[in-house]
């Protein structure tokens, strides 16, 4: 007989994230996004170019006196469209890596770990990673800058095939490796997933 804690878990799992296949028992713990701060220098460059695009636009006028522009070059108000343009496609550029960034997501389950990978804009796969099939779950923060805001990047490697799946920028890196790992090894001694990772006393 089917247990109506896990039916329901199920049920609110599917509703909260359509985008995710699950197995008839299966539901989501947590999930793992990318820290807003790999997003800085992106949107620094856009930034600049965006700034650099409307100080152009407004010095114009002195533009084609110091190079002595003549016919519709002359005329500032024929720069207004193209820059207004350009900016326009800087602020579409911002948003389409924003998206692609933020898609990547990584999901806890009472079963398994299921990676969501977005790399383009139409380039999407995921993998799904048995939580009996998890030999190591670890963390890394490789600089400065990573030690001091608290984010980098989490691994997990499995069994046989050895290899590594890696979630970058991911805030509290340490946090999510413990429990993970406290899930792991709560499946593996065939103990209840969530309840062991509600129980941890990560911060």
């Amino acid at each position: 007989m089917r247990d109506n804690n896990i039916e329901s878990k199920h049920e609110e799992s599917k509703k909260q994230f359509p985008q995710i296949n699950l197995s008839d028992n299966e539901y989501i713990i947590f999930s793992v996004e990318k820290s807003l701060i790999g997003l800085v220098p992106r949107f620094i460059a856009g930034g600049m170019i965006i700034l650099l695009l409307l100080v152009f636009l407004f010095n114009y006028g002195s533009i084609v006196k110091i190079f002595h522009f003549t016919g519709p070059l002359a005329d500032t108000s024929s720069m207004v469209l193209p820059v207004l343009l350009f900016v326009s496609l800087t602020f579409i550029g911002l948003y389409i890596s924003y998206y692609v960034y933020s898609s990547n997501q990584l999901f806890l389950t009472n079963e398994s770990v299921i990676q969501e990978i977005q790399t383009g804009l139409f380039s999407h796969f995921e993998q799904i990673i048995s939580l009996e099939g998890v030999e190591d779950v670890s963390y890394h923060q490789d600089n400065f800058m990573q030690y001091i805001f608290n984010y980098g990047a989490v691994r997990l490697s499995t069994i046989g095939d050895e290899t590594t799946y890696r979630m970058e920028c991911v805030s509290n890196p340490k946090k999510y490796a413990d429990l993970l790992n406290d899930a792991v090894e709560a499946f593996k001694n065939k103990r209840e997933v969530d309840t062991e990772v509600e129980n941890s006393n990560i911060a």
